[in-house]
């Protein structure tokens, strides 16, 4: 996982996604939805998608 801080009052999107390193850079994933904590470091997964 990587955080990526933003500049302060500029749009940013709050999707956490997967990513890849490889030898052609960095490879952007799909969204993890069923996932929370993952930032505050308490990870579970939300079948539901649902933030509570």
């Amino acid at each position: 996982m990587m955080a990526v801080l933003k500049i302060r009052a500029s749009g940013h999107s709050t999707e956490l996604r997967l990513f890849h390193i490889d030898d052609e850079g960095i490879k952007i994933d799909r969204m993890l939805c069923n996932y929370e904590g993952l930032l505050d470091g308490g990870p579970s997964r939300n079948p539901s998608g649902l933030k509570h």
